[in-house]
């Protein structure tokens, strides 16, 4: 379910934003995952994670 749209280039949000730990499913939370890392290599967006376990910032380019 999409809540709300994206502007354009510069907007940032973390995963668990885009993914709620509690309404998602490992699965879930793994296949959106596995798209943000695709869409990262085609650089139109940016992910950023300081350490281990810290949460995983996204930022549209």
């Amino acid at each position: 379910m999409q809540f709300q749209t994206l502007s354009g280039p510069g907007i940032r949000l973390t995963f668990d934003t885009v993914v709620p730990t509690l309404t998602s499913t490992r699965h879930v939370a793994a296949a959106a995952f596995y798209h943000c890392l695709v869409l990262a290599t085609k650089d139109l967006i940016r992910l950023e994670q300081q350490n281990a376990y810290d949460a995983v910032r996204i930022a549209i380019i």
